[in-house]
């Protein structure tokens, strides 16, 4: 069976990992054969050809997956260490600068800098340590590839090496440090910057480092001390301004926090972090809408900084507007267009809040009430007229369930109206984009606006009526089709496959019918554990079979994944010594993961686990298989099966996560017990 190129890539690390070059080259070069462009596949292929000193060869490769996706920072660390090997370092110095300046950061990065400071104070660029004590350039270049691609323990190995030979050199303490701090040893990395600090006093990339990993151990005032001796010795350092303002809004110094990002910006006007964490301190201060202003001078400098969009998103969650701000609604919608940035329905109150300060939507809701609704041809088109201006809401609507009242009998009077009056609406734009939306929210809300006798009857006509169009082998008009699925899902109606998708109704027929049609064949892919049973879970079954619930378009991704030992730490919670030093891959149980969220949430947001998520419902299993497979998330398998069954697996699990799901049991503590 053919491989597709999410199993070949993983091949292809898997090779690549286990030191078989040959064969996760070939895997490589057949997904470019595919996808010329792959970022994941130029990149790993470009790793290949350095180690094996061809780094000529990566470099086209590397910058080919930087111009694919600039937000990841172990591609810009690929391009910078293959220069350097070149001696290309005016270049990997212009490059560093572009990266830092789209926000890339870390310890890679710093040593980078710090490596290209010491080169460019050299009288020859390939000598950096003719008068030093530290190693010669092409043996740090080795540690710093290492450091670069998360091998920590690697780099400890050699260093330890390279310091029997220099033992006075400030760079490996440094570099020392930072390889400790990658594997969570923070207190060994900070004695090891200690060293680099009494072998180089005043060294400020080691104070930099050391206030870093002070501030991840939870020591912030010696986090911030460090931080100022940095800038003691190097006054124009925007990280340690920024830096230092992060220590001073953990430890509530809001004020002082604000003034420390300030000057970072002041030193680095594109500073995209600092106006970022700026955000986060006024946040916490309680001002939101300064944090949301400083979130868009972030966005004036990269208007897809997923770090800016994660923050606006953070900041209106269950945020309600008091004054109209309509530059915002920009703003708003950039963070929409991401699918990884936020759940849609936790900005409804916001969205709603602010769209309620808008003109046209002032005179609908004014002029609309329970005895005056909308239902003339001339006032419905005037009115979507209107709303359609406002493209914030018609997103909003095609990504969630709307939980407003007063707009909810705005859409049920529209609705209507336009089912009375399909055969007399013009052929608008505006009206089709509106009824798109419409559509979509009422598939995603599962149809529950209230609907008369008549309505449905009108309803029912309609689809009649498409049906006798499409079997006499036309096709009906975009507005009656659009109508009809906003009363029920197209892929309902067994003429479905006779309609012809054009760009009015290109959404709504992926998502009515696409959509739906996938889903019934990954049914068939789904393993089964055993047949349900119990009479409790059989019922349960049946209901979400019926409705997978919740539908969802849109889902919140963490910044960043995290190590299952590193979340421990993070939320002071001891685990077991097996769970600390198992080093394979973490397995994790989602005992009722219905439509996904929660499983590919999980997925997303460790690292090195394997997740397996199971439901009694295979629709919504195959619902969350399909957003799966759209997310690309490869970590994560399916299984139908009954959490009371479980013990028929036979297999053990280091975390399981059930959430919503024990209480739908005749006996909750049964199912808790097998858990």
């Amino acid at each position: 069976m053919e491989l597709t190129i999410e199993q070949a890539l993983q091949q292809g690390v898997a090779a690549h990992k286990a030191g078989k070059l040959e064969e996760a080259e070939r895997l490589y070069r057949a997904i470019l054969q595919a996808q010329p462009l792959h970022p994941d596949a130029n990149h790993n292929l470009g790793l290949i050809a350095v180690s094996v000193n061809k780094a000529d060869v990566a470099l086209p490769l590397f910058k080919t997956s930087l111009e694919a996706n600039p937000n990841v920072g172990q591609y810009w660390l690929s391009y910078i260490n293959a220069l350097i090997k070149l001696n290309q370092l005016a270049d990997a110095r212009t490059v560093l600068d572009q990266a830092m300046g789209k926000g890339a950061n870390g310890d890679g990065f710093d040593q980078l800098a710090q490596y290209l400071a010491e080169a460019g104070k050299s009288d020859v660029e390939t000598d950096l340590t003719s008068n030093t004590q530290d190693p010669p350039q092409d043996q740090f270049q080795l540690i710093a590839d290492l450091l670069s691609q998360g091998q920590f323990q690697k780099v400890l190995d050699k260093a330890s090496q390279l310091q029997q030979q220099f033992p006075n050199s400030a760079l490996l303490y440094n570099i020392i440090g930072s390889a400790n701090k990658g594997l969570g040893q923070l207190y060994t990395a900070v004695e090891s910057y200690k060293k680099a600090i009494l072998t180089k006093p005043g060294y400020a990339s080691a104070y930099f480092n050391m206030g870093n990993a002070l501030k991840e151990q939870g020591s912030l005032e010696e986090a911030i001390e460090a931080y100022d001796k940095a800038l003691g010795t190097k006054p124009d350092f925007p990280g340690a301004y920024n830096n230092k303002g992060v220590a001073l809004t953990e430890r509530g110094k809001f004020e002082e926090a604000i003034e420390a990002f300030k000057k970072a910006i002041t030193i680095k006007p594109n500073n995209i972090d600092a106006y970022n964490n700026m955000a986060n301190a006024l946040t916490k201060k309680g001002d939101p809408e300064a944090a949301l202003e400083s979130c868009q001078q972030a966005l004036k400098i990269e208007p897809d900084k997923f770090l800016t969009i994660k923050n606006i998103a953070n900041i209106l969650k269950d945020f309600k507007f008091t004054k109209p701000k309509p530059s915002l609604m920009i703003a708003i919608n950039t963070v929409l267009d991401h699918r990884t940035a936020c759940r849609p329905k936790d900005l409804g109150p916001a969205v709603i809040s602010l769209l309620k300060f808008e003109p046209s939507f002032i005179k609908l809701l004014k002029h609309r009430s329970a005895a005056n609704p909308v239902k003339s041809v001339k006032s419905v088109t005037e009115n979507i007229s209107d709303l359609s201006g406002l493209r914030l809401l018609l997103k909003f609507m095609s990504l969630c369930p709307i939980s407003d009242l007063e707009l909810e009998a705005v859409l049920v009077d529209i609705r209507f109206t336009l089912l009375s009056c399909i055969s007399e609406l013009s052929n608008s734009s505006e009206i089709l984009l509106f009824q798109s939306a419409l559509a979509l929210q009422c598939f995603t809300n599962e149809y529950i606006y209230q609907q008369s006798i008549e309505e449905t009857q009108k309803a029912e006509q309609l689809g009649h009526s498409i049906e006798k169009i499409l079997l006499s082998g036309q096709q009906p008009s975009p507005h009656a089709t659009l109508c009809l699925a906003s009363y029920k899902a197209l892929h309902e109606y067994e003429w479905c496959d006779l309609l012809i998708v054009n760009a009015d109704i290109e959404e709504v027929f992926s998502r009515q019918i696409l959509e739906p049609k996938k889903e019934i064949f990954l049914k068939s892919n789904i393993p089964v554990l055993q047949e349900i049973q119990n009479k409790i879970s059989l019922k349960v079954r049946q209901q979400y079979e019926e409705s997978p619930y919740p539908r969802w378009v849109n889902l919140e991704f963490p910044m960043h994944s995290v190590t299952i030992p590193k979340f421990y730490r993070m939320m002071e919670i001891k685990p077991s010594v097996a769970l600390e030093n198992n080093i394979d891959a973490h397995n994790i149980l989602i005992a009722g993961c219905g439509t996904g969220q929660q499983s590919i949430g999980s997925a997303a947001s460790y690292e090195n686990v394997k997740v397996l998520a199971i439901d009694l419902s295979l629709s919504s299993l195959a619902y969350a298989k399909q957003k799966t497979d759209q997310l690309k998330i490869t970590n994560l398998e399916y299984m139908q099966a009954d959490i009371l069954d479980l013990a028929k697996l036979d297999k053990k699990f280091d975390i399981i996560e059930c959430c919503g799901v024990l209480h739908h049991m005749d006996d909750p503590m049964v199912g808790w017990r097998v858990l």
